[in-house]
Parts: structure tokens; sequence; C-alpha cells
């Protein structure tokens, strides 16, 4: 027993020896469900920095969509809450869960982090994946010859669905203003 718990001490080690820059989440003021950013899509813009920071800032619909490549590694990151005008508030925001995904689909692929934001409670009640995820998938890889078709329903992002999606999409934060799923 204590052997394998050293066997997965040093493990755990070596895969964590690689630091990265920190990641700032700043979410809209009382954002609560799935936040998604989409990593490494050309046409889109860079996710800013600070300072050597990453400042991820989501919009409304919870998604980023960066030519920014995804970093792996260790950091201490860091999440906030932001007023209208931008400036952080005391408040922060509970993150009880965050995952790196990708979606593989006729040649192409979307590298995604996802994370939720609110309470365990509203996370056992949530979709299991972001439910923007497909409609990221289909906006940035158009199916060719075909229109996309607009959904009745918009994404959730109160994080309490009761009629999840089987699998979901992801995407990242956006640099403000409007969804990034409407560009």
């Amino acid at each position: 027993m204590r052997l394998a718990f050293v066997a997965f001490l040093c493990l755990a080690l070596v895969g964590c020896g690689q630091r990265r820059a920190v990641e700032v989440s700043e979410f809209p003021a009382g954002f609560h469900g799935w936040a998604v950013i989409v990593w490494s899509v050309p046409e889109y813009p860079a996710i800013p920095t600070d300072h050597g920071k990453l400042i991820e800032r989501f919009s409304l619909d919870g998604v980023i969509i960066t030519s920014s490549k995804q970093q792996f590694g260790w950091a201490k990151d860091e999440a906030y809450f932001i007023d209208a005008a931008g400036h952080r508030l005391p408040s922060l925001p509970r993150v009880p869960f965050g995952a790196v995904g990708q979606i593989q689909q006729s040649g192409h692929t979307m590298h995604y982090f996802q994370e939720f934001v609110g309470t365990d409670a509203e996370l056992r009640a949530a979709p299991v994946d972001a439910p923007q995820l497909k409609k990221l998938f289909s906006k940035i890889y158009p199916a060719p010859n075909t229109a996309l078709e607009p959904t009745a329903a918009a994404p959730s992002v109160s994080g309490t669905s009761s009629n999840p999606p089987a699998g979901g999409i992801s995407t990242p934060v956006s640099s403000g203003g409007g969804s990034a799923l409407d560009r």
C-alpha cells in the first residue's frame, strides 16, 4: 500500500513539473453555469495578457473563442466576478469543476476548456458538459453547403437544466462584448 502511494506521488510530481502562465478568469457579476474557452482558432483574437497572466474575460454566454494556444502545466489560477465597468468585485466565484477536452469530427478538432461556476448542488443539476460545445463546433467548422439553423432554445448558463443533452461542448472566454456564438 505504501509503495503504491509513493509511486502515485512520483507520477503526480512528474506530470506537474511544467509551469504555465496564470489564467485569470473574469465572469460577469452573478454568472452561474458552464463557461468554455475554445483554443487555437486562427480567425479569433488572442487572449490578452497583463503582467504575464492570461486575462480570460467571459461574456454573459460564458464563451471565449481564441487563437491563443492552450497551455499545459501548473499555475495558481485566479477567478473573479466583474461589474459592467470591468472592475473586480469582492465576492469570488466558486469553480468546483474544470476539464480539458476536444471534439473530433469530419477531420476537424476543436480543443476546449470547460469550467463550471456555481455551487456543488448547481453542478450536480447541470448538464454533464457545457451545452455550448456542439453549437460552437458547428460555428467554427460549418458543414459544407449547409446553413446553420438557429436552435429553439438558447444555451443555458444557469446550470439548472433538467434535460441535459448527450455530450456537450465548451468554449473559451471572449474578450468582452457580445456572445462569441453570435460572431
